[in-house]
């Protein structure tokens, strides 16, 4: 049953794991955790306590607009329908989704397409097959679906080698990575942040400074050397001994060597020179730079000139943008 309305974004959370409490849904309710820390207003459901028949390609949704079957399938869409966000879990079987996911993409052919214009999509995959390639078939099907409805994934949590139930929590930087999705799913496109952060500066507006980039996360887990994951985009680290983190502006010297300015850093309040990432002996040390609106590991504050040592699966906060550190 929907929610009242509020003026709140919605994230809703379709698990297609028949197993409950499994991995999909550890996964799936980290990255709702993620979206309620934001402040959404978050649902879920699990489709195999759902009626949801099969299509029988009759053809009436094309003629009507309605579909023949009598089932819980309308109810769901009109929750997809008023959920800004949507949370879409199943593990791999057989090389693709399981049966009870396979069946409510396919009663997508009936919706209708505009309806859900502007809805983000985050995609978790958790499989016992440590090659993560053996999720394409699943990753190829969800994608085409959401390109029927006109929607373009936000990113995806793809988790090999995880086939015990339960065993997704062993792995805490993949639990990082779902809840930082979950957060930057509800709040990349907010101007400002809601709290904890004081005056930014004035947001900087020339031609070379893109918007927020949501890129998908294909290269995650492959992917070899210390990196900040923005939104499941992963950003190299040069390889230097010490890394300046900001916000680049023609005239404005150093140049950061990463660039947060295309990931959203202007509205999230990240300073032209807001941090330093160094070498140290034996692990990464990070370094507010006397920032505006502050750097954050993990929730607590590092001090300007202090030094903080970073691991994988710290999620750093420059500002209100976060970021998750792998090496």
């Amino acid at each position: 049953m929907l929610a009242k309305e509020t003026d709140r974004k919605r994230a809703l959370g379709i698990v297609g794991s028949p197993r409950r409490g499994g991995n999909t849904e550890i996964l799936v309710d980290e990255v709702l955790r993620g979206a309620e820390e934001a402040g959404a207003q978050v649902e879920k459901v699990i489709l195999s306590e759902l009626d949801i028949a099969p299509c029988q390609a009759c053809g009436r949704c094309a003629s009507t607009g309605e579909c023949a079957q009598r089932d819980d399938m309308p109810a769901l869409l009109e929750q997809m329908r008023c959920s800004q966000v949507w949370v879409l879990g199943t593990p791999v079987y057989f090389g693709g989704p399981t049966a009870q996911f396979k069946a409510f993409l396919d009663r997508w052919y009936g919706a209708k397409q505009m309806a859900f214009a502007g809805q983000r999509a985050i995609l978790v995959i958790p499989m016992g097959e440590p090659d993560k390639s053996y999720a394409n078939c699943a990753l190829e099907t969800l994608r085409a679906a959401l390109a029927y409805l006109k929607i373009e994934p936000f990113a995806a949590v793809v988790a090999p080698g995880i086939w015990e139930p339960g065993e997704v929590c062993e792995h805490t930087a993949i639990l990082a990575t779902a809840h930082c999705l979950g957060r930057e799913a509800v709040e990349s496109d907010l101007s400002r942040a809601q709290e904890g952060v004081g005056e930014a500066e004035p947001p900087f507006s020339e031609p070379d400074a893109s918007g927020e980039a949501t890129i998908w996360i294909n290269d995650l887990f492959t992917m070899i050397g210390p990196r900040l994951v923005i939104t499941g985009a992963p950003i190299p680290l040069p390889q230097k001994q010490e890394v300046l983190i900001g916000r680049a502006k023609p005239g404005v010297i150093p140049r950061p060597d990463i660039d947060l300015a295309v990931h959203g850093g202007d509205q999230a309040g990240v300073s032209r020179h807001h941090a330093r990432l160094s070498r140290g002996l034996g692990c990464w040390m990070l370094e507010d730079l006397n920032s505006t609106n502050g750097t954050f590991i993990n929730s607590k504050q590092v001090l300007p000139g202090q030094q903080i040592s970073v691991h994988t699966g710290d999620v750093i906060r420059f500002g209100t943008l976060t970021v998750i550190f792998y090496e």
